[in-house]
């Protein structure tokens, strides 16, 4: 009786894995569609297509904007505007303290990746926030601001980062996940504190902003007029800011971008999804470091 069970355990543990994920699927999914889909249907038939249209343009309008910024002028070697903008408006002394901090000092590396984060804090927030308030005259917390969806919810994103942890720690062994993280590298006999830490931090700061543009202004900016379909506008943009990463964690961006975006509607809050991104931002860090040797 004993080798039966054995041999049927796989089964049973397989059964229970389909049973696990159909209603995943039938109740985030499919569940979230319809019920997002019926609220954009009602709101269509409220408010016309005009409004909602307009509402349309301006979310895509703004990320566009967005991206250009970024693209241009978010990166540390590209920061030269920023000098020439200080010696525009007479400010010399702080344009040549400016550039020293950049390129010349001995911190330039952490001072590079605060640029880097402050272009994407602006980027991803500070200019949908403009859009929010000033063009369109909505609420953030509309825009998936809110904590308060999150409750009975916990348990999914718990579950969805005990997927994606094991997932990042196989990654970490491939070549080309060393050559890629940490963003930040700590020099010869470098410590962690203060450069590194401070770097996590930021590192942190910046996912946030990133989900609030992608699940929050993106998602609930267009779901008014798109329903479920917001989440596949928001999915290309994503996965192009993968590009130059290595090609398994591009193709998990679609995977990733699908499901934060299904439980962003799903629970109207980018918070659950930030968590998770933090999560695993920090664990690829440290997992290179640890290979390194450096922990």
């Amino acid at each position: 009786m004993s080798h039966v069970g054995v041999d049927l355990a796989p089964e049973t543990r397989a059964r229970h894995s389909a049973v696990v994920l159909r209603r995943i699927w039938t109740e985030y999914v499919l569940g979230t569609r319809a019920q997002v889909d019926a609220e954009a249907r009602e709101a269509l038939r409220e408010r016309g297509a005009d409004a909602l249209d307009r509402q349309l343009v301006v979310v895509v309008l703004t990320a566009m904007l967005t991206l250009l910024l970024l693209r241009f002028f978010g990166r540390p070697q590209e920061s030269q505007w920023v000098e020439e903008a200080l010696r525009f408006v007479g400010l010399e002394t702080l344009a040549g303290e400016f550039h020293v901090a950049m390129f010349e000092a001995t911190d330039r590396r952490f001072n590079q990746r605060i640029y880097w984060a402050i272009a994407r804090l602006i980027a991803y927030v500070v200019i949908p926030v403009i859009s929010i308030r000033l063009v369109l005259r909505k609420r953030i917390r509309d825009f998936g601001a809110s904590f308060q969806g999150l409750r009975g919810h916990v348990d999914a994103y718990v579950a969805m980062g005990a997927l994606v942890l094991p997932v990042i720690f196989i990654a970490s062994f491939e070549p080309e996940f060393a050559r890629k993280y940490p963003y930040y590298r700590l020099g010869p006999d470098e410590s962690l504190w203060p450069f590194f830490i401070g770097w996590e931090i930021l590192y942190a700061l910046q996912f946030v902003a990133l989900e609030f543009f992608y699940r929050g202004f993106f998602i609930h900016g267009a779901k008014p007029r798109l329903g479920f379909a917001a989440v596949f506008l928001m999915l290309p943009p994503y996965l192009m800011i993968h590009f130059g990463k290595p090609l398994p964690e591009a193709v998990g961006s679609i995977i990733a971008g699908f499901a934060l975006g299904t439980m962003s509607l799903r629970t109207c809050s980018i918070w659950g999804g930030a968590a998770l991104h933090v999560l695993a931002g920090w664990s690829m860090d440290w997992l290179a470091l640890w290979h390194r040797g450096l922990l």
